[in-house]
């Protein structure tokens, strides 16, 4: 018959790190694998004094170990409660045959007290060996130095991890017990110790695994039925992956652990998924066989939940900077793309020899490539608007069919180049709404552009325009390479245009998207649909209309009919303030050829030299030149007195320009690039502001 259980061997086998001290602060017992991670043996040390055997290491001037744990120690008699400690540098020191000195080790300490009654004997000193944590942290903040965001919060989540886990430690002691005499530990008092711990501890003898001891904590595995005397399987039927390792332990007489088993656990609100480590510790008898096997198990479902986060948080951080890596591929290639054909047919051009048809090609082919390259920096520009919360409409009464309209003369010249038919169906009644009609036309643009991109040559495209009840319609059609339903719900992503890198057209990827949040800051919807691959799509927008508005007349974007009406700017005298040679002499030649009297300077002192002496009438003003800001350049002649209207040529890229622009005292701002004709039609509008001048 087996006899009864060994509970000093069940203590010093237990996985934890656990010392026992005495009220006085003398070492009373330690577990085995207390002394192999402080390179100690029970006979050297259990009878003397704490810091006798785990001094300061002297060669470290800021050590704070000693100080740290007698602050804690004096906290627990004081108190009776238990005190959880930071994680603390504590040198061991190395035994003598090992080379001595001392290892730097970093450590995760709980202690906690234990009662006899009423009465205060003893101190559980549990640490957690913490040092190769450490290390791998210091080595990853190494290595992650470019991963800023990732590495910021990974470390925070887990110090979230570790701080729960020193206040699940500081609980898990509660309970280990000793008595006065120096390193005896009764029977009962160890009882005590297993009951009393809130890690879950289970004792298994015999050939049928029977419940010998089953502590609280082990118990909320189980419910409220009673399980001990039963064999193992009969006790826990439904616990299959907790009993599995106890036939081999039992055979083997080897330890097993057990990691992160998923198992249910009742912690008072019912059974819920819960995550523990099982350490299986075989026990032999006096004839060698293994006689019980003890289940100390470890409740890690928090751990494992923060860690969880972390691989999630790793996971989604990876895939943005695949993105990021995709999208600085896609920028660069487009780019470059339409700077081929620019470079390109101006070196033709430059070279001569080219008859007038071919020199009218490549002046449409040096327009729509600027055009192009002026819309990829657009779009980039208005996504981190969007996504700064920096756009902003300027709204006005406007007719959605003549905006429609307009979007699609722009377009046809780019149909024409694919042979695509691009027709428009639209009523005789206005649309009167309530909008930004250069970004209502972006939109339409935007649509128009895809439907043209994904139409076959030959091919077509219709636009209609209609009232449905109190919103204006407007839906773009094309019967080209259609959408995959899978890929429907992300078609008004950012950067979707396909599953694969062969599957791209150009363009960013960012038009659909920025069309959406248009339409959706006018009140509007937009829907697409698609039959299928290769069976075209529609997109439809809506967007509410307002009976009582008052339509104003919509600037029309017909590049022909607006040259023909260039305003005539005779006698007006304009200073022209831009560093970039090339953008100066355009922006100079396209005001000459109105008729106005040009300077130009390409600083700030150069242009308050010019407009002490010239007194220009109107001022065309940079906001980057070399020598400072246009912003404080016109400042200062407000503060002198001078009202020169000016206008503003700013790439907008940083937050808050625009009010920048405004509080400085410009009249007018316009973003690069901008349209000689557009500039033109600005400095008429303010040298002579009392005419009416339409374009």
């Amino acid at each position: 018959m087996a006899g009864p259980l060994d509970f000093r061997r069940l203590f010093e086998s237990a996985p934890g790190l656990y010392l026992v001290l005495d009220t006085d602060l003398r070492i009373v017992a330690a577990s085995d694998a207390y002394l192999k991670a402080t390179m100690t043996d029970r006979q050297s040390i259990v009878g003397k004094g704490l810091w006798e055997v785990f001094p300061e290491n002297p060669d470290d001037p800021a050590a704070t170990g000693v100080s740290n744990l007698r602050a804690s120690f004096k906290a627990v008699l004081d108190t009776g409660h238990a005190h959880t400690m930071a994680v603390q540098k504590y040198d061991i020191r190395r035994p003598e045959e090992d080379g001595g000195g001392f290892e730097e080790r970093y450590w995760s300490p709980v202690n906690s007290p234990l009662f006899v009654g009423d009465q205060l004997t003893h101190i559980i000193h549990r640490v957690e060996d913490v040092t190769d944590f450490m290390r791998l942290e210091e080595q990853k903040r190494e290595q992650e130095k470019a991963h800023d965001h990732l590495r910021s919060s990974a470390q925070g989540a887990r110090m979230e991890l570790y701080l729960r886990t020193q206040d699940l430690e500081e609980a898990k002691l509660r309970g280990f017990v000793a008595t006065g005499k120096l390193g005896l530990i009764p029977r009962a008092n160890l009882y005590l110790l297993l009951m009393q711990a809130p890690a879950a501890v289970c004792v298994l003898r015999g050939h049928d695994h029977a419940v010998e001891l089953a502590n609280p904590v082990f118990k909320q595995l189980v419910g409220t039925r009673e399980i001990l005397g039963l064999p193992a399987r009969e006790a826990l039927p439904d616990r299959d992956s907790l009993l599995e390792p106890v036939d081999g332990v039992f055979e083997s007489g080897q330890a097993f652990v057990g990691k992160e088993l998923m198992l249910q656990v009742d912690r008072g609100n019912g059974f819920e998924t819960g995550f523990f480590t099982f350490v299986y510790q075989p026990m032999l008898g006096v004839t060698g066989e293994v006689e019980v096997v003890v289940l100390f198990g470890f409740d890690i479902t928090e751990q494992v939940q923060a860690r969880r986060v972390v691989e999630e948080l790793a996971a989604h951080l990876r895939e943005a900077d695949r993105a990021k890596d995709e999208f600085i591929a896609i920028i660069s290639h487009e780019l470059r793309t339409p700077m081929t054909s620019i470079l390109g047919w101006t070196r033709m051009l430059a070279l001569g020899g080219l008859d007038e048809e071919t020199v009218r090609d490549a002046l449409d082919s040096l327009e729509r490539s600027t055009r192009a390259q002026a819309k990829l920096i657009e779009d980039l520009l208005d996504e981190s608007r969007i996504a700064a919360g920096k756009l902003r409409l300027d709204l006005r009464a406007v007719d959605l069919a003549t905006i429609v309209d307009q979007a699609v003369r722009m377009a046809q010249p780019s149909a024409k180049a694919k042979e695509i038919t691009l027709t428009l169906d639209r009523g005789e009644e206005p649309l009167d709404a309530f909008g930004d009609p250069s970004r209502l036309e972006q939109v339409i643009g935007n649509l128009l552009g895809n439907a043209i991109k994904f139409s076959h040559e030959g091919g077509r495209v219709e636009v209609r325009v209609a009232r449905a009840g109190s919103s204006g319609l407007i839906e773009v059609r094309d019967y080209g390479r259609g959408v995959k339903p899978a890929l429907m719900p992300w078609v008004f992503e950012r950067f979707r245009q396909g599953e694969a890198a062969g599957e791209r057209q150009s363009g960013l990827g960012l038009g659909l998207a920025i069309a959406r949040h248009l339409v959706e800051m006018h009140g509007g919807t937009i829907d697409a649909s698609s039959e299928g691959e290769n069976k075209g799509a529609t997109f439809t927008i809506r967007i509410p209309l307002h009976e009582a508005s008052a339509p104003e007349e919509y600037v029309g974007r017909d590049p022909m009919g607006r040259v023909s009406r260039m305003p005539e700017l005779a006698n007006v005298k304009v200073l022209v303030i831009e560093d970039e040679v090339d953008n100066r002499n355009m922006l100079a030649t396209a005001l000459k050829r109105c008729g106005a009297q040009v300077e130009c300077s390409g600083t700030t002192a150069a242009a308050l030299a010019a407009i002490d002496q010239w007194q220009p009438d109107v001022l065309v003003c940079d906001i980057s030149l070399p020598d400072g800001d246009g912003c404080s350049l016109l400042e200062g002649l407000r503060k002198r007195g001078i009202v020169t209207p000016a206008l503003a040529l700013t790439v907008m890229g940083r937050p808050n320009e625009q009010a920048r622009i405004i509080a400085a005292g410009f009249d007018v701002f316009r973003q690069k690039p901008i349209d000689p004709v557009d500039l033109a039609h600005e400095v008429a509008r303010m040298a002579r502001p009392d005419e009416v001048l339409t374009d």
